[in-house]
């Protein structure tokens, strides 16, 4: 049996502090506008590929370019954030998904939307890798459950806000991708502008592969892999199924944000109690509590209030999870692997 790998050399303590919340206020504002952007980028994506008469196969390839953008864009911001360092990374990657949300709307073609949507996964999971490399450089095992969930819930709630969106703005149009492109560029200057968002200087990660990463922590590995998997068809074809559904375009928004009423409700005391329970009997129960959800979503009517509520349960109980699996692998993780890791 293993013994854990822990640092208590910032923090001995569980709860969160004010120390950590200061630091991050900044990161969390930011990342909080970029992910509301996303949102209503992602959902009007779904709609109007629909709406548009694009092929089956083609909207599965838009979403899958996506998820594959994200593999890249991991990869490519671990070697940059050695050289150049977290706020300009973030930066760059800003300006770049605000300017390929904008053109996504004036080409609206699938062959078009394939690379326009990897290269926005490219950039937002770049974003994801600075900020959960920054936040592992802040937190200790005692607390690492707590503030990977609050940030989850930051990231979850403000992604929810721009799904919901998409009824104040009609999809067809091209001033729904400038507000989204807008409201992405706005995320840029929280971080910019605030002293407090420097975060600690370390020296280049170490690289990991992700054999090694596997023969470290495998459960971690294989947990993340899987949710991974659900996310990418459940967020991805979310709004495609519910249009074909025949709900309105108003209710869409609403309906694909329901993930994020039950995150709400149960990500942070499912985290909490990862910090003090076995995370693994933890991460199983969710994830039997999300395939029953599943199941329901399934022989439910889309749009009914069974299929409303499978929405909220599986939000509920698949976010903790990856929050689980990430607090999980970290906690085996050497300090100076961490941002590899990450990626």
């Amino acid at each position: 049996m293993h013994t854990a790998h822990v640092d208590d050399t910032t923090d001995t303590g569980g709860p969160l502090t004010t120390s950590i919340a200061w630091a991050t206020w900044a990161l969390f504002v930011g990342l909080g506008l970029m992910l509301s952007g996303a949102g209503l980028f992602a959902t009007v994506a779904g709609i109007r590929s629909e709406t548009e008469g694009f092929p089956t196969v083609l909207i599965g390839l838009v979403t899958a370019a996506y998820y594959l953008g994200f593999l890249a864009g991991s990869r490519l911001t671990l070697r940059l954030l050695g050289s150049v360092g977290h706020i300009r990374v973030y930066a760059a990657l800003a300006s770049l998904l605000s300017a390929t949300v904008l053109v996504t709307g004036m080409l609206v073609t699938p062959y078009a939307w394939i690379a326009l949507r990897f290269i926005s996964g490219a950039c937002l999971a770049g974003q994801y890798v600075v900020a959960e490399s920054w936040l592992n450089q802040l937190v200790t095992n005692a607390n690492r459950g707590r503030i990977l969930s609050l940030y989850s819930l930051v990231t979850i709630v403000a992604y929810g806000i721009g799904q919901v969106s998409v009824g104040l703005v009609d999809p067809n149009t091209l001033t729904v991708f400038g507000i989204a492109a807008i409201v992405t560029s706005l995320a840029v200057a929280p971080v910019a502008l605030s002293a407090e968002a420097a975060p600690p200087l370390v020296a280049p990660p170490e690289r990991m592969t992700l054999r090694e990463l596997f023969e470290i922590v495998p459960t971690g590995v294989i947990t993340s892999a899987l949710v991974g998997v659900a996310h990418g068809s459940f967020l991805g074809l979310a709004a495609v199924y519910a249009t074909r559904g025949g709900v309105s375009s108003g209710s869409i928004g609403l309906f694909v944000a329901l993930p994020t009423v039950g995150s709400l409700l149960l990500h942070l005391p499912i985290a909490a109690a990862s910090d003090d329970i076995d995370r693994r009997a933890v991460g199983a129960l969710a994830a039997f509590a999300a395939a029953g959800a599943a199941v329901l979503l399934v022989v439910s009517d889309v749009g009914s209030v069974p299929s409303m509520l499978a929405m909220v349960l599986i939000g509920g109980t698949t976010y903790p999870l990856y929050s689980i699996a990430g607090a999980y692998t970290n906690d085996w993780i050497p300090t100076e692997k961490l941002t590899a890791a990450a990626s």
